[in-house]
């Protein structure tokens, strides 16, 4: 009974599950904005020029040969394109979830 009683006797802080919760909220934002840069760098890169690549390095603003650059993935002498449709070919039917 006296356990019970020091229990009930002791005041919830509700100041410092807020602060906790919002130290946990700000250090998943920040993960999460970590996480995401990648795929904006990607997808920056992939507007830009293969030479404009190598002189300037990266640049946060888009470029204008994102149609250029698909044009090349997909007709260029490595064809990405015909290689994952062989891919599927290839691959056994029964891994297919």
């Amino acid at each position: 009974m006296s356990s019970q009683a020091a229990v009930a006797e002791k005041p919830k802080e509700k100041g410092s599950v807020h602060a906790r919760r919002f130290v946990a909220y700000l250090v998943l934002i920040i993960l999460t904005v970590l996480c995401l840069i990648w795929f904006y760098i990607l997808l920056i890169n992939a507007t830009r020029d293969k030479n404009d690549l190598r002189v300037n390095g990266f640049s946060a603003v888009p470029s204008t040969h994102l149609i250029e650059n698909l044009n090349n993935l997909f007709h260029g002498t490595q064809p990405v394109l015909r290689g994952m449709l062989n891919h599927d070919g290839i691959r056994d039917p029964r891994v297919q979830i």
